[in-house]
């Protein structure tokens, strides 16, 4: 496994993502929502990795759109540092790349538009595409 960390912009919050294969196999995803272009968010995941948030204090929680993903947020300084969906038993997210300390090599961001999928797709794409998801919050 391949180690990425990274932290909000005041460092109140940390990430670690485990990621199976080299960071530059990795093309980081562009969505094409306003509130994403707005934050210049990346997401990056893995189903067969494992990412790992941890805050000194609750998260800010953000919806948008269809409202079945939660952006979390530093309640600090208002970075979303990941996207996730809970279902269940299930917990899975996708990790803004633009935090990753330092800055890997990642593959060239590829652009992806989830407002043209069903509610349904998007769910089922998540679960598919994004990383087993551990929060830890102070």
């Amino acid at each position: 496994m391949h180690a990425v960390t990274g932290t909000c912009r005041c460092g109140a919050v940390s990430c670690n993502i485990q990621l199976p294969q080299p960071p530059g196999s990795y093309a980081p995803r562009r969505c094409d929502c306003d509130f994403c272009t707005a934050r210049a968010l990346l997401y990056l995941s893995d189903p067969n990795g494992q990412l790992h948030i941890s805050a000194n204090s609750a998260l800010t929680r953000l919806t948008q759109g269809s409202e079945q993903a939660e952006f979390l947020a530093c309640s600090q300084c208002q970075t979303v540092v990941a996207v996730c969906y809970r279902e269940a038993d299930i917990s899975v997210g996708a990790i803004n790349a633009s935090l990753l300390q330092p800055q890997h090599p990642f593959a060239a961001a590829m652009t992806v538009q989830p407002k043209l999928l069903a509610a349904d797709s998007k769910t089922e794409r998540w679960k598919q595409l994004w990383t087993p998801l551990v929060v830890e919050e102070g």
